[in-house]
């Protein structure tokens, strides 16, 4: 059966790692016959072995990625950062790239995408970008977060275009966006107002979206070929 790894802030010696995976993304995951793997904050070798074996990898959302890590000083608007989660998440990318293992980087973990590979944030679209004033509604309230609120606009020759088209609708729970690219990356959506919704790597290999597909692909059937696209890639690996 294909596991796919999920990064975690639960503790590699809390009683129940999957304490700290969404319950969403266990439930997309077991609904499509898959095994989810929590991957805690924990050591280096820890982390190594849970990548060793899984297929692919998810990068859950979360709180802000510590400014230090693009050589900014930390905004009032910036959370409070998790250096261990930090650490933990650039392991797990790390070792799922270089062994050429599916990521998918879901809000916080495009952010952490970007960042790993060279990037920079805007830790605060609203104060930050020359139109902040002007910006959709990208912070709605935690519960409308779960519904589609903006459009995005698709680049037709990414790989992303194969799952959701060239313009659909998203959910949106950010105050955070991409600013400089990482290396390697390129952006493949944005929203009406400009702000960056998704970037990939060579082949969709590395792929990361603004929005929480996870809350969506049960409606949506674009969102689900998202995901199944992700875990077409995990297969494609293990039968290879």
């Amino acid at each position: 059966m294909m596991k796919i790894g999920v990064t975690s802030d639960a503790y590699s010696n809390d009683t129940d790692p999957l304490g700290g995976v969404p319950k969403a993304i266990i439930h997309l995951l077991r609904s499509h016959g898959i095994t989810p793997v929590a991957v805690p904050i924990g050591n280096v070798s820890e982390t190594n072995a849970l990548i060793e074996e899984v297929d692919g990898l998810i990068i859950k959302g979360g709180i802000d990625v510590n400014p230090k890590l693009y050589h900014q000083m930390a905004l009032s608007t910036t959370d409070v950062p998790d250096d261990n989660r930090d650490a933990a998440e650039f392991t797990a990318l790390r070792d799922s790239t270089s062994n050429g293992k599916p990521v998918l980087g879901i809000c916080r973990g495009m952010q952490a995408i970007n960042v790993y590979f060279g990037g920079s944030l805007y830790q605060d679209i609203y104060s930050q970008l020359p139109n902040g004033d002007e910006l959709l509604n990208h912070t709605a309230d935690w519960d409308k977060g779960y519904f589609p609120t903006h459009m995005i606009n698709v680049d037709p020759n990414s790989y992303l275009a194969k799952s959701v088209g060239t313009r659909t609708k998203v959910n949106s729970r950010h105050h955070q966006a991409v600013a400089e690219v990482g290396n390697g990356l390129k952006v493949v959506a944005r929203a009406d107002d400009g702000v960056v919704e998704s970037i990939e790597g060579k082949n969709g290999l590395i792929q990361g979206v603004q929005w929480h597909p996870e809350n969506l692909w049960e409606h949506d059937p674009k969102q689900e070929q998202l995901f199944e696209n992700f875990f077409a890639h995990a297969k494609n690996r293990v039968t290879e």
